[in-house]
Formats: structure tokens, C-alpha cells, sequence
């Protein structure tokens, strides 16, 4: 269950990342 908190978590970060430019994208997707 602890995986699945940190999966929930991270999912926001993530979404603010990939609206950035591409450059952050890519970096994510690398």
C-alpha cells in the first residue's frame, strides 16, 4: 500500500513537469 501512496504523490509532480516545455519532458520520458 506504501507503493501506491508514493505512486499518488508523485503523479502531481509529475503532471506540473510535463506541462512545462519539452525540455522537461524529455527528461522525464529519459
Amino acid at each position: 500500500m506504501e507503493r501506491n501512496q508514493g505512486e499518488v504523490f508523485m503523479s502531481r509532480p509529475i503532471v506540473a513537469i510535463v506541462g512545462r516545455p519539452n525540455v522537461g519532458k524529455s527528461t522525464l520520458f529519459n
